[in-house]
């Protein structure tokens, strides 16, 4: 699939640099990976990628171990694309990788970080500001989750390219999680 973005969208530079809901492209064992930059307090601070197991994944940018990123503006257009496939809350005991549609609009649980006490909590991020949501740990269990879902950039051309989604889970696996 082809993607036409207009050059003067495009920039290099550090991934820390970036701005909130841009697209980065980095090089990772040989291939170009997209990642949407997300942040906290207004500064840039995370890239949600796609891991090896097909699962958005929100990395911290000062731990990518690069220099160098290719920036898209933010003015280029991110589409979103839902699935109709709902998770139960309360059989999937782990929301990373989902999207849920919640009272403050919607967000995706991509990765995982240590709280204070070293405990693994997930990572749950505004999809319309591009901020870290701390709070939603508490309104998780009252949000419709979709486990299928996908964030595409649209090129001048009308293309999309997908950034980040969450894999087709089959049941079995839903339920186990």
């Amino acid at each position: 699939m082809s993607l036409a973005i207009a050059l003067d969208d495009i920039g290099a530079g550090a991934p820390q640099q970036a701005a909130i809901g841009s697209v980065i492209g980095v090089v990772s064992d040989r291939a170009l990976v997209f990642g949407w930059v997300v942040g906290q307090g207004g500064l840039a601070s995370h890239a949600v990628m796609t891991d090896e197991q097909g699962t958005p994944r929100a990395w911290l940018l000062d731990r990518l171990g690069i220099t160098h990123a290719m920036h898209v503006a933010r003015r280029a257009s991110l589409v979103l694309t839902l699935s109709s496939n709902e998770a139960n809350p309360h059989a999937i005991r782990n929301h990373v990788g989902c999207l849920g549609l919640t009272q403050h609009g919607p967000v995706v649980c991509a990765g995982e970080q240590r709280d204070a006490w070293g405990h693994l909590v997930p990572l749950y991020i505004d999809l319309r500001s591009g901020e870290v949501r701390d709070e939603m740990a508490q309104a998780a269990a009252h949000a419709v989750w979709l486990t299928t879902w996908s964030l595409s950039l649209k090129g001048a051309d009308d293309q999309l390219t997908r950034i980040i989604c969450n894999p087709d889970w089959p049941q079995a696996t839903r339920d186990q999680r």
